[in-house]
This record gives structure tokens, sequence and C-alpha cells, in this order.
């Protein structure tokens, strides 16, 4: 079939400019997953990175994006931990070896949606073991369970690219002052063996547990480092439970780090830290600290119990980027600045997911002094609960349960509870204006639950601030008095509206129990089917999932505050792999191949489109060619300027677009 160009009157057709200019943007919106590996040892680290999507360049339009993780779609490994998650990045740990597909579906803020498939590839390992028992001698060859080594710091100097150490269970090893140095090529594994309680190694004094350098691909796992300090309780920053510099692929695995007064992990220039599932406690100054780092996951931790005399935070991220903090449980830290700190100049590209706190959680500048900007941050589904057990501790306990000093941030689906403030967004530096921040969908439950809480709650606090949004989130206190959606001055371009403020929200939970995190938990703050806060929500507000990660939504509206109630029929949001064009009003327009790409002479197009409507428009918008039906799967283009078109099959609902370049 030939199209030819047709006159100017021929031209004319049904489809506006608006459609097209939406259509060109959808189209252009294209997932694109970079692995930081795709093959390796099992237990296998990997960072999965979606930054580089193509289309999402519009302020917000990268944080305001969803992408849906199942990191093991295919069921490879029956028991795996989080292999459900969201981040524009985001690491996973496959335990076990095997072939796994991991998917990731994006859906951008316009409603268009791209869905993508990576394969991993993870082995055995194959290398030579070493064993490691307090029976042992260092004068074994220490190649078997019969015959093994007897000290730590002879294990490890032993250490060497494609071998594992492995330390006997209920076993101590004391006096570890060995620093592993410039071990790349080859995975390098620290673990277990035996039954009973993990191995205890406990350091020199000055001396962190485990000391890495300028090392690659080094596993430590199912090890309990216990920090040797000093007995007078001062701190030394050398005593660390796990310190890694100028490193890469660094994993921690179920890791149990305590009675460090300093820091628990350290990292200081290094990319592909992963720290997962790791339980520490009894700690001081701040539990992991990160230093000019790339790439970092911090997954399924705890961390329980910090006290000092020099209060830090429970997470301290200074300068680098891509940072991903999920699923992570910060719990009986009273005397410290933050439960986490996102700092640094050009730090950017950070989601802060499904963790649980009770201090504050902040992106801001380390300096307020200095020109230290932060970016392109999503902090989501997070609970944050006041705790009265910290009023009368040398660190008062934070009026704010998320602070934002920085742009491009978008707030979302989080739970707030007793916090005198959600959200609070001021200028601290003329020359780094707070700006662009979405704050969207989330439940604020003010209650006064110590003094920090203050007479009323806010879900907003701004302060010269410029393009703030505040919209579709629900608050509830014991009284109309005491709850208030805004408080600022001096702000350009706020944007409040779609929010409820309710004395009677109707949670299902009829009776909270207490704030604190580690008392309460999110789920309570699910709404009841006679919630006023059901079917009230702007349509155009771009959150397409809920708390629990269930879409949005049921009925004629989104619901207000993070959960949306589902009342168990099927939800009017379409299936995710249509994004809410349907919902919107808008075609429902659909992804259209077509090769080759550029063409110059002819299209190739798929026969179950034969028979269809076909028209080609240009980039300016003019219907340059069309046809009734289409009768033949290759068509002739030569004809045609150079330039980019859309290749539009079907009308009416249903449209399937493409687009290619005439060369």
């Amino acid at each position: 079939m030939v199209i030819q160009n047709h006159n100017k009157q021929s031209m004319k057709y049904a489809l506006t400019t608006t459609l097209l200019i939406y259509s060109l943007t959808l189209l252009s919106q294209e997932l694109v997953i970079e692995p930081s590996r795709t093959a390796g040892v099992a237990p296998l680290y990997v960072f999965f990175d979606g930054t580089s999507s193509t289309g999402l360049e519009g302020v917000n339009d990268l944080p305001n994006a969803d992408f849906s993780w199942d990191f093991d779609v295919n069921n490879a490994h029956s028991s795996g931990n989080w292999e459900l998650t969201k981040g524009m990045v985001a690491g996973h740990v496959f335990e076990e070896p095997g072939t796994y597909t991991v998917s990731c579906t994006m859906i951008a803020r316009n409603g268009s949606v791209d869905k993508e498939e990576v394969t991993i590839t993870v082995s055995e390992f194959s290398g030579t073991t070493y064993y490691v028992s307090n029976e042992g001698s260092d004068s074994n060859d220490g190649l078997s369970e019969v015959n093994p080594w007897a000290t730590a710091n002879h294990a490890l100097a032993q250490l060497a690219p494609n071998a594992r150490v492995l330390f006997r269970r209920n076993d101590t090893f004391e006096g570890i002052d060995f620093r592993i140095r410039n071990l790349n090529e080859g995975v390098k594994i620290l673990g277990a063996y035996g039954s009973g309680n993990d191995p205890v190694l406990r350091n020199a004094l000055g001396n962190p547990v485990i000391d890495i350098t300028a090392c690659s691909d080094l596993i430590v796992m199912d090890l309990h480092l216990w920090v040797n300090d000093y007995t007078d309780g001062t701190s030394n920053n050398s005593n660390r439970g796990l310190r890694a510099e100028e490193s890469s692929n660094i994993l921690a695995l179920r890791l149990e780090i305590d009675d460090a007064a300093s820091f628990a992990t350290y990292q200081d220039d290094g990319d592909l830290l992963g720290i997962f599932d790791c339980y520490i406690h009894d700690i001081g100054t701040i539990g992991i600290f990160s230093s000019d780092s790339r790439r970092l996951s911090w997954v399924g931790n705890t961390i329980d119990g910090m006290e000092t005399t020099q209060p830090e935070h429970g997470m301290r991220l200074q300068g680098g980027e891509k940072q991903f903090i999920a699923h992570s449980k910060f719990m009986n830290i009273p005397d410290v600045k933050t439960t986490l700190t996102v700092r640094g100049d050009g730090q950017r590209h950070i989601m802060i997911y499904k963790n649980h706190t009770d201090r504050i959680i902040q992106v801001a500048p380390t300096d307020h002094n200095l020109i230290q900007h932060v970016s392109l941050a999503t902090i989501e589904a997070n609970y944050i609960g006041a705790n009265p057990a910290y009023q009368n501790v040398n660190y008062p306990p934070p009026i704010s349960a998320i602070n934002v000093l920085a742009t491009e941030v978008v707030v979302r689906n989080n739970v707030i509870d007793g916090m005198r403030r959600g959200v609070t967004i001021s200028l601290e530096n003329p020359a780094v204006i707070p700006g662009d921040i979405d704050i969207y969908n989330n439940t604020m439950n003010w209650r006064n639950v110590m003094e920090a809480s203050g007479t009323i709650g806010t879900m907003m606090a701004g302060n010269q601030s410029v393009n703030v949004t505040v919209r579709n989130n629900l608050m509830a206190a014991p009284s109309t008095g005491e709850m208030q959606i805004y408080d600022g001055h001096d702000n350009t371009n706020l944007v409040v509206s779609d929010n409820l403020m309710t004395v009677s929200p109707n949670y299902e939970t009829d009776e909270l129990p207490g704030s604190a995190s580690h008392i309460n938990s999110v789920s309570n703050f699910k709404l009841a089917e006679s919630s006023p806060a059901i079917n009230q929500g702007a349509l155009d507000v771009p959150v397409y999932f809920d708390q629990t990660g269930g879409k949005r939504y049921y009925g004629s509206a989104p619901d207000l505050g993070a959960f949306e109630f589902d009342d168990g029929g099927d939800s009017t949001n379409p299936d995710p792999t249509e994004g809410r064009n349907e919902v919107l009003g808008l075609a429902v327009i659909k992804s259209l191949k077509l090769f080759p790409n550029p063409a110059s002479m002819f299209l190739q197009i798929d026969d179950q489109h034969l028979g269809k409507k076909v028209v080609i428009i240009s980039i300016e918008g003019k219907v340059v060619a069309r046809r009734s039906k289409l009768d033949d799967t290759q068509l002739d283009v030569s004809g045609l300027p150079l330039g980019l078109y859309l290749f539009i099959v079907g009308g009416g609902k249903e449209r399937l677009v493409g687009r290619f370049i005439k060369q």
C-alpha cells in the first residue's frame, strides 16, 4: 500500500493538537533499567537504576513517577526477602543460585506506562573454602571443618579472590586488627558454618572489626560484630563494626553489630554498598555513616538502641548519589538529631520507602551557610510516630516528621502520628531555595502525646519556598481547633487543595495504640467503610498506588490520605499496564512498534492491524497522510519529508500510537 500526501483540505482530522502533544509525551517516556550487574555468585547484590528513563526531564517528573519492582517474577527463590518494592533506584540481594526475572513497571506522572524485564543469573560459589574454629590451629591448612585455623587475624590474611572464610558458630574470635586491602577480581566471602549462634568477632582497641580498603566483591554475612570499645564509654572513631573505604560491591548481610560508641558501619568514597537484614543495637553517635558514596542500599535493617553524649543520627548519608533506604526500622534512638539525614552537595536520586521510625527524616544541606544542593527525592509509605519516652533526654524530640530543604521532592503515602508538623519546608540559605515539592496523599494523625507535639498539628509548615503543592491529604485530631493543613509565610506558588481535616477519620482500628513506631503499626490507619475520606480526592494527583501498594482507586475518585479503601469490587483505576488514561477521560493509547525505524522507504506493521484506520501526523500537528482502511502490512513513506512522525492506528477510545523517523 502506498500512502500519498494529501492536500490541505484532506488533512482535516478530528484528532486535536492537544492529543498529539499528549501522545508524543506519553510515547517519549520509556523505562530504562540499568542493573549494576546481571550475573554473579550467590548471595548477589544488584543495584537497579531507573533514573535514565527517557521523557522524565520535567520538573518533578522523576520523583513523581512510580517504579514498581518484582525481583523474582518466576519465583526462582520461594522465600526471598523484599522481592516487591518501589523506587527510581532500588537494591536487592539474590540469595540462592538460579535464573531470576526482574520486572519493573513505570507509571509516569501523566499516567503513561512502560514495563521492562531483565534477567539476573546467580551461580553457586565454586572457589576455595577455609574454616576457622576456637579448637583449630593456624598451622593447619584450614581446608576442612576437622582441620580449621584458630584465629581471625590469620584467616583474614589468607583471604583471596574466589575464596571464602567461614567461622564456626558459637565461637568467639578476639583481637582483630587486620585490614583487608587491595583485593579485587573474584568474589570473597566471610561467613559462618555449623549450628547455633552466629560467630562473634571482636576488634582490638582502635580498629574496626571488619576493615576494608580498596576492595571489590566482598561479602560479609551471618556474623556478630561485637565492637570492643573503650571501657570508660568514650568514643574512638576507629572502633567500628564494619568500615569500607574506596571500595565497591560490598555486601553486609544478616550481621549483628553492637557496642560501637562511634559508628556501627562506615563507608567513604565507595560505590555499591548493600546492607541487608542487619540488626544494629546498643550503639552511639551514628548507626551508619556514608560519605561521598554512590548506589547504596539499606534494606530490611533494624537499629535498636542509641544513646550517646555526642548526639548525631541513626543514619547519615553525606554526599554521593543514588541511595535506596527501605523496609527498615529505627527504634529506641532517643538522644540523636534525626533518624535519617541525607545531605551533601550534589546529592540526588534518593528513595526513602516503607521505613518505621519515631524521629525526623530529612533531606537537607550539611552546612546551611554553604551552597549544598540536594534534589530528586521520593519519601514514600513511611510511618513516623512521636515517642513520648524521648521527652526528657539531652537532645529534645523533633517537632517535625519530615524536613525538606531541597528541590524536586515528592512526599506521598506516609503516615505521621503525634508530631507537631508533618512536613517542614523552610529557607535556610538564599542560594538554595527549597521548592518544587509535592505533598500528596499523606495521613497525619495529631494527638498530644508529649510536649513537643504542641497544642495544634500542622500538615505542612513552609516559609519562603517556591512551587509547593499540598493535595489529597487526610488530617485528623481530637478537635477541629487542634489541626491545620498549612502554616507559613512568603511562599511563591503554593497550592493547597483537596485536603480534609476531620475529627472522625474512621480508621479500621477503633482505638489506636501508642504513637511510637515500635508500638504502633501503619495498618492501624487504614480506612473503614464509613470514613469521610473515601472518594474525596482529586483525580489529577499522580499517585497510582496507596501505602500498601494497592491500586488507587475504587469508587468515583481516589481516597484521601495514605490508604485506599478496598470494598472488594473492581478498582476504577485501570490495571497499571494501562495507566490512568481512561479515568482521566483520555483515549486509551497503547504503544505501537514500527520497523525499520528510522525508515527511508517503507514501514512494516503487524497484520493484526489490517482493516483499521491509519493516520500519520507530523511533529507540528498536521495530518500528512491517512487511509480509512489499512490493506497492506508494508507502507510506502518515501514521499514524506524528513522528520519525526506519529503513526496512529484505530480511533475512538482505542488507539495504537507509534513514532518513527523518516530519513
